[in-house]
């Protein structure tokens, strides 16, 4: 999938040439970009259609191994939601609770691409890398 690409404010990125940057289709940039706007965004943050999975509900939660599912399910089902099935790679969801904090991990293929984390502070992105 091509997009633009954005920088993290949200604003266009230009390339060498001057004109705006695509993102790589080996990369999976867009797909990247996409997923952590599933996870960051609240379920009904869009005025034309619900893209996010509204795992901000989920703080405060009482942390029990069901959780996990919740959280998987939520995410997935935004992913189907959003992209309507169409994405090159099956993506994966795995939700981790360690105490008070859950970790959601979203993989295509075996290749992690988003990371999110639940806690009493809020939803925050991670880095796929860690």
């Amino acid at each position: 999938m091509k997009d633009f690409a954005w920088a993290p404010c949200g604003s266009w990125l230009v390339d060498a040439a001057g004109d705006l940057a695509e993102t790589s289709n080996v990369s999976l940039e867009s797909e990247k970009s996409l997923i952590e706007s599933i996870l960051k965004a609240s379920a009904e943050d869009w005025k034309l259609y619900p893209v996010g999975a509204g795992l901000e509900e989920l703080i405060g939660s009482v942390a029990r191994p069901e959780l996990e599912v919740v959280a998987e399910r939520r995410v997935m089902e935004a992913i189907r939601r959003t992209l309507l099935g169409d994405f090159t790679y099956r993506p994966t969801v795995t939700a981790f609770l360690t105490g008070n904090v859950l970790d959601i991990l979203v993989f295509f293929g075996n290749q992690k691409i988003a990371a999110a984390r639940v806690s009493q502070e809020g939803v925050q992105i991670l880095d796929p890398a860690r």
